[in-house]
């Protein structure tokens, strides 16, 4: 799976990228996985690990 991650949610007021261009970019890239995160306080870590395992394990080669 492709996945894309947004690091530093923490930082909101620091934001280099807006909101509103990445939900954007998201309904145009539906397939891609995306997901914010905070290094710093955890947030959305787990989650980003959970969605990739569960998309490979989706996309895997029926013989395996």
């Amino acid at each position: 799976p492709f996945v894309v991650v947004g690091n530093k949610m923490d930082l909101e007021e620091q934001r280099e990228v807006d909101s509103q261009v990445i939900r954007e970019w998201h309904e145009k890239h539906p397939r891609i996985i995306h997901c914010q995160t905070s290094a710093k306080d955890k947030t959305g870590v787990n989650e980003v690990f959970e969605r990739t395992a569960r998309a490979s394990l989706e996309n895997r080669p029926e013989d395996m």
